[in-house]
């Protein structure tokens, strides 16, 4: 089918399905340039909410928890959001510092673990972040070089540990160990 978001709430920027793995998801997240959220019912596209909480720069990318009960938001305002589905409502609110001083980070990309236990995101400005949904902890903090700039990430994983692989503008694709890393594994270039 088609949708046309309302010419008042701005245009659709990115967009994400509630519950994200499943195969008949029940809605669908738009985001938009106004900085609002749209949650539209999938069975006939009806606006369920209109989340507002972004500025006026725009939503950039919406990562929905696997479970389908909570959501990311990353935008041009240097913020993170994190969204209560079930009550249709802003839950907390992440700063991302930026390294330039007077500008805002840019969030380029978020993304949940398979698990839900982990997010990671990148900024425009280069930084890729790793954490730890329950306690907040950082797992993993990386600074790449002006060129190697992350446009996406993905948590990959097996037996060895949980990655996150990173696509690049310089056409690098980077693979990060999140979480403890021994100092000798870090010295042996296992983290990257």
């Amino acid at each position: 089918g088609e949708l046309k978001t309302p010419s008042n709430l701005g245009t659709p920027t990115c967009s994400s399905f509630a519950p994200p793995n499943d195969s008949s998801p029940s809605h669908v997240l738009a985001g938009l340039s106004t900085g609002k959220i749209v949650i539209y019912k999938r069975k006939d596209m009806s606006v369920q909410h209109i989340l507002p909480g972004h500025d006026e720069k725009g939503v950039n990318c919406i990562a929905v928890h696997p479970s389908g009960k909570m959501a990311l938001s990353g935008g041009r305002d240097g913020k993170i959001f994190l969204w209560d589905l079930m009550r249709g409502r802003l839950a907390f609110v992440n700063k991302i510092p930026n390294p330039s001083k007077g500008r805002k980070a840019t969030v380029n990309h978020i993304v949940w673990s398979n698990d839900g236990q982990r997010y990671a995101y990148c900024t425009h400005e280069g930084n890729i972040q790793a954490r730890e949904m329950a306690s907040g902890q950082t797992l993993l903090d990386i600074q790449m070089h002006p060129g190697g700039r992350a446009n996406q990430i993905c948590f990959i994983g097996g037996d060895d540990g949980i990655f996150l692989a990173a696509g690049c503008n310089d056409g690098g694709l980077p693979v990060f160990a999140v979480g403890s890393v021994d100092e000798e594994d870090e010295e042996a270039g296992t983290r990257r």
